[in-house]
């Protein structure tokens, strides 16, 4: 956080998770948000989520039916729980334009519609 009032500046980071020194914060700032030009509006710019799924699409596109852990082995992900939470984004109702999925043999499978 950036706190300004008519004397001076200061930048704080309130969070004993984010034990970050202000003099290395750049250090701290996630690469896509390097690229960012100031005064995007939201949603126009790249985030986790839309690299994950983009990374995502581009490993399923060409290929069969794949398992979230066939996934995982070539993606990265943005999530603290990769597993349970990619199979949920996949599983949601705004993934089902691009994602289909079905059950083979007990397990969820997904794949690419190519349309």
């Amino acid at each position: 956080m950036i706190y300004i009032d008519s004397d001076s500046a200061s930048i704080e980071i309130p969070s004993a998770e984010h034990d970050i020194h202000w003099r290395n914060i750049r250090e701290n700032v996630l690469p896509h948000n390097k690229i960012m030009i100031g005064g995007v509006k939201s949603g126009d710019g790249p985030t986790e989520y839309s690299i994950t799924i983009d990374a995502v699409k581009a490993f399923m596109r060409d290929r069969d039916w794949v398992t979230i852990e066939e996934i995982l082995q070539h993606v990265d992900t943005h999530y603290s729980n990769p597993k349970p939470s990619l199979a949920a984004t996949l599983r949601a109702t705004w993934n089902e334009s691009w994602c289909e999925r079905k059950i083979i043999k007990r397990k969820t499978h997904f794949k690419f519609k190519n349309d």
